[in-house]
């Protein structure tokens, strides 16, 4: 079933959701790759190009317009999650977001938040809108904030830019931004499953 159809078919029967967990996961079926029969999360939700360009010109075609969740996880890169929730642009019900990806896949793939994450590790990162402020967890311990910048809030902001992707840093500075989600208090990144 693609993407949309599926959670048009979940939540068309469910309008009353507050809670909304999607993590579709996928068995890579080229027999070229190092990871041949191998699960991996399905980053894209299976919602193909011309569904997403679909709910980007139409946004109520949204499946998620019509409800007023509060919380929502979904395994999906950022640069594509921005138009699944512009619904939520104009709500004031979205408190928290997690964006997930599973733990196992950073034994292979590179981390969609953070920057030359060891793939061994279990790891996440929360941001708040309050503080802005980004732990990631690690096996190993966290690099220090470099010494030869004065300003505090400099320093922070370099290390943060330093250790998370462009493209997690791009998203995360529009959810909370101006023109993102304003009732959102919460993102955390990760696998919480351990």
């Amino acid at each position: 079933v693609p993407g949309l159809d599926f959670w048009n078919r979940i939540i068309h029967r469910h309008t009353t959701l507050k809670r909304f967990v999607h993590h579709q996961r996928t068995i890579d079926i080229d027999d070229e790759s190092p990871h041949f029969e191998e699960e991996h999360d399905l980053s894209d939700l299976a919602i193909l190009g011309r569904e997403l360009r679909q709910i980007k010109e139409a946004p109520s075609q949204n499946p998620l317009t019509g409800l007023n969740l509060e919380f929502i996880g979904l395994a999906c890169v950022p640069e594509r999650l921005k138009y699944l929730l512009l619904p939520f642009k104009s709500k004031t019900s979205l408190k928290v977001l997690h964006l997930r990806q599973s733990g196992s896949d950073l034994k292979h793939y590179a981390s969609w938040a953070v920057e030359g994450q060891d793939r061994t590790s279990r790891q996440g990162s929360v941001a708040s809108q309050d503080s802005m402020e980004s732990s990631p967890w690690t096996d190993s311990s966290v690099t220090s904030l470099p010494t030869e910048m004065e300003d505090a809030t400099v320093r922070h902001e370099a290390w943060l830019r330093h250790r998370m992707r462009n493209e997690f840093c791009r998203f995360a500075e529009w959810v909370f931004g101006p023109n993102g989600i304003s009732s959102l208090q919460i993102m955390v990144f990760g696998d919480f499953a351990y």
